[in-house]
């Protein structure tokens, strides 16, 4: 499929509903610096080579491609400049596999159907493994847990030794509701997770620092799909036909 380009034959950008600065600030240190170069997100990077592409990421859009009542839906994730990054298919054993452009697994993600009760699901919860390009070689990746609250949305992620990691909270504004992520041990803002309804290309948008370590964006964007299946499947219009295959 072609690039899609724009009026005056330029790579076709799509507008973040976070603005053109994607990036998120660094506590003390320039963006693009620090992270990026500590020793946990090179190790990040040897340890799961096939998150490499994700090194220079801050925003994924991720748009449904098939639903069907009673199955999960199919999903597209590109970046801003509408290429496509992954793909989800399922196995037989329902879980959702994310393979990349070449078609290489990358993720798996194992969710249990939520369990409603007054509305809202509780004690639902994602296993994250890294696939080593088989589906028969994972490691641990991390876990996706929804607390139960009564009033917004919380999710706890955790790292490969099941310990808290990073903590999204929900907020709600009109035709955008937002999650925010944030570092336990710091407090501070990591990630963004939005679902966006306002807009011809309604969507869910995956925001990080491109700092960030690869291991964290995986388990981020896991996030947002493991979101989308709990709130949002079904409601989200099909992916645009108009990013492309590279």
């Amino acid at each position: 499929m072609s690039r899609p380009v724009d009026s005056q034959g330029n790579p076709e950008i799509i507008e973040s509903c976070f603005g053109s600065n994607a990036a998120f600030p660094i506590q003390n240190q320039p963006v693009g610096k620090g992270a990026l170069d500590s020793t946990a997100a090179q190790d990040a990077i040897t340890r799961y080579p096939l998150l490499k592409k994700l090194t220079q990421m801050e925003t994924i859009f991720i748009g449904q491609m098939k639903a069907t009542i009673g199955k999960d839906a199919t999903y597209v994730l590109w970046d801003i400049h509408r290429k496509l990054v992954y793909q989800t298919r399922k196995d037989r054993t329902n879980k959702q596999t994310l393979v990349n452009t070449r078609g290489t697994p990358v993720m798996q993600l194992d969710c249990e159907d939520p369990c409603f009760c007054c509305l809202f699901p509780v004690n639902v919860e994602m296993k994250v493994e890294y696939l080593e390009g088989s589906l028969t070689k994972s490691s641990k990746l991390g876990r996706i847990i929804q607390n139960c609250n009564p009033v917004l949305p919380i999710f706890t992620i955790q790292n490969d030794a099941l310990e808290n990691i990073m903590k999204i909270k929900g907020i709600c504004t009109m035709g955008v509701n937002i999650l925010k992520v944030k570092e336990l041990d710091t407090r501070v803002e990591c990630g963004r997770i939005a679902h966006i309804d306002c807009c011809p290309e309604a969507r869910l948008e995956v925001q990080f620092p491109v700092d960030l370590a690869v291991d964290r964006k995986a388990l981020l964007i896991a996030a947002g799909l493991f979101i989308s299946k709990i709130f949002y499947e079904y409601e989200i219009p099909k992916a645009p036909n108009t990013y492309y295959h590279p």
